[in-house]
């Protein structure tokens, strides 16, 4: 089942599996149903009507409803992967450092 985040320009999600981590920032919006989405290793166009991959199993595409400076990321992706907004994963390494 797919996964959809607001995003706003600037905005960082990550995923996680098992000891990989990795930070993504939409970093383009070309249009309501195209944006750049750049990551640790990789750079993509990110379309409305394909699901592109950004990790071997992990897909993304735009959402409906796209607004000017913001967009809806749709992430398909299996459950062993971790989906974080970036505030929340933040958030969560404060927390474990700090115990």
């Amino acid at each position: 089942m797919a996964l959809i985040l607001t995003v706003k320009l600037g905005e960082d999600f990550y995923l996680i599996r098992d000891d990989v981590t990795e930070r993504f920032v939409l970093s383009e919006i070309h249009s309501p149903v195209e944006c750049v989405i750049k990551g640790d290793k990789l750079s993509v166009t990110v379309v409305d009507d394909k699901m592109i991959p950004l990790w071997p199993d992990v897909l993304v595409s735009i959402g409906i409803r796209s607004q000017h400076g913001m967009t809806r990321i749709v992430i398909d992706a299996p459950q062993s992967v971790l989906i974080l907004r970036g505030e929340a994963y933040r958030k969560q390494e404060k927390e474990d450092g700090s115990a």
